[in-house]
């Protein structure tokens, strides 16, 4: 989905109903944040995996560490300070809120910005926060589940993203941690603020994380010697079955 946002103030009110009719609206009570930036696309990006990232401050850091150069999964990780494998957890919750997409052709996984990734790598705490609640805002999940319908999430969870009960608890938990942290915007600009300190602090030793990765994978690349179909002689890719042949 694709919503613009302009400079008017944008409180927290779900605009339209989702896809399905499922979401109704619900108005909310607390002040309207300033939207700094002219626009914003928010797009939805459902090709990545359903997001298991909790910390709202640190998903709004991550097109910043990426636009520095930190734009692998073990990058992002390094410059949050967190375990490797939550760099692509938080990496990828950023995808699903279409700030960052994965870079085509890298020899590693890569992200690198979208439009709305670089509004917000621009953007100081306080608009940062802003944009970020201006996202939340258009999530189906959240926005369910501020009209009651906790069960029905669950419910999507599994049927239509095809995970277990389990599995689907911790996903709810991410979402409603996320409309937890937008219901103050003074609040989440603090804690977006903390995270982009914390972020600034490793970013030096972050870029070198990802550097090192995406140099160890192009020797990897030139290293793999190279094969060619024994039948009609066109060099195998690196499944080692040809194309053309089998």
């Amino acid at each position: 989905m694709t919503t613009s946002f302009d400079t008017a103030a944008h409180p927290r009110v779900p605009t339209g109903i989702s896809a399905g009719g499922q979401f109704a609206t619900k108005p909310r009570t607390e002040s309207g944040v300033q939207l700094t930036h002219a626009a914003i696309q928010v797009r939805i990006d459902a090709s990545f995996p359903v997001p298991q990232a909790n910390n709202l401050d640190a998903i709004a850091s991550v097109p910043e560490i990426v636009a520095a150069g930190a734009n692998t999964p073990s990058g992002v990780a390094a410059a949050l300070g967190m375990a490797d494998r939550e760099g692509a957890y938080y990496g990828d919750a950023a995808g699903y809120l279409g700030l960052v997409e994965v870079e085509p052709g890298a020899p590693v996984k890569s992200y690198q910005l979208t439009d709305a990734g670089r509004a917000l790598a621009e953007a100081d705490p306080v608009s940062r926060a802003a944009l970020m609640t201006a996202v939340i805002d258009e999530v189906p999940q959240v926005r369910a589940l501020r009209s009651g319908d906790q069960q029905g999430v669950l419910d999507r969870l599994g049927a239509d993203d095809g995970l277990g009960s389990t599995t689907a608890v911790r996903r709810l938990d991410t979402f409603r941690s996320w409309d937890r942290m937008t219901a103050s915007p003074f609040e989440l600009t603090d804690a977006v603020a903390a995270a982009a300190d914390v972020a600034h602090a490793n970013l030096g030793a972050a870029i070198q994380v990802s550097v090192s990765e995406v140099e160890q994978a192009r020797r990897k690349n030139l290293e793999r010697p190279v094969t060619y179909c024994g039948s009609c002689f066109l060099q195998l890719p690196a499944s080692g079955s040809c194309d053309t042949c089998d």
